[in-house]
């Protein structure tokens, strides 16, 4: 993603942000397809940048592959396919004899790999939903199904209360809010001692998601060839999840474990809208990427010492 040599310390502010992100490094602690839907997506969603720069075969393949593997593991890796195909028609160095030969065999391969699957699940077992735990689920974890819901947006509210409740409050309900904060702290409360770093976290986040909007605007309007898969990979992730939680109105629907991807675009695109800013400014969001860092990595050591 920052492969210039001058694009060195956006390389690392990207490492840095991923590699202590909460939501990532509690999976660690899990023993569930997440776990594995995360390698397949990630692979995927490399590959197909490669791919992309290149418009080699073999990476188109591998993309593939990783993305049936992805969805023999876990329903959500269907929305890799939107993303792949989307690129697939719009690459430029690719003819479209070529794009009709890679799109059909990757769609044989991902029938043969996955087409089992679906025809035991939807023919044999007559389940025809996509998502295997829905009909478990207690009814008291649905959550209001509104327009409010789907676009309120209080900041406020998040600061003072950072983490989710599957059960009671507010937020339940306000999806973007729910998904914010799911994707650093999940579905968990960890209670009154950590609060103070978890409201900092969010505090600081909020400030740098205007900077990540002006860098998704930036990079569509100025080079939207250029980063095609990854803001057309932000887009459906995100739009995928809110249709996911209009099929599946339930708290726990809303959890950003199920857009997990959505990390790469997020990261990458909050860095070029640090980099678009003046000297003074992209000093001081510097300083606050790193704070959040910091905060990242204060937050983890102290899970094992909070109380509820």
């Amino acid at each position: 993603l920052f492969p210039k040599r001058k694009q060195q310390k956006d390389r690392l502010l990207f490492v840095l942000l991923l590699s202590l992100q909460p939501s990532l490094i509690f999976f660690t602690t899990r023993i569930n397809n997440d776990v594995l839907y995360q390698l397949f997506a990630f692979s995927a969603f490399a590959l197909i940048l490669s791919w992309w720069k290149e418009a080699k075969s073999r990476e188109w393949y591998l993309c593939i592959l990783a993305i049936a593997l992805g969805m023999l593991t876990k329903s959500n890796a269907l929305l890799l396919l939107p993303i792949v195909y989307g690129c697939l028609l719009v690459q430029r160095e690719v003819l479209w004899k070529e794009k009709l030969k890679l799109g059909g065999l990757g769609l044989l391969v991902i029938t043969l790999l996955c087409g089992w699957f679906y025809v035991v699940r939807f023919v044999v077992e007559s389940d025809t939903s996509l998502v295997q735990n829905l009909k478990s689920l207690h009814s008291g974890l649905q959550v209001e199904n509104s327009i409010e819901t789907l676009t309120e947006f209080n900041p406020l509210r998040m600061v003072i209360g950072p983490f989710n409740d599957v059960w009671n409050g507010e937020i339940r309900d306000h999806f973007w809010e729910y998904w914010m904060i799911s994707s650093f702290f999940g579905e968990f409360g960890f209670g009154e001692t950590m609060k103070p770093l978890a409201s900092g976290i969010i505090g600081i986040a909020l400030l740098l998601l205007l900077v990540f909007f002006i860098g998704l605007y930036r990079a569509i309007r100025h080079s939207w060839y250029k980063t095609f898969p990854i803001w057309l990979s932000a887009f459906v992730l995100a739009l995928g999840h809110v249709a996911y939680r209009q099929y599946a109105p339930f708290s726990t629907s809303q959890d950003f474990r199920y857009s997990i991807l959505f990390l790469v675009p997020a990261m990458y695109f909050l860095l070029i809208g640090i980099r678009l800013q003046p000297k003074r400014i992209r000093r001081a969001l510097h300083i606050a990427v790193l704070a959040l860092a910091i905060l990242f990595l204060a937050f983890l050591l102290g899970i094992p010492f909070f109380e509820n």
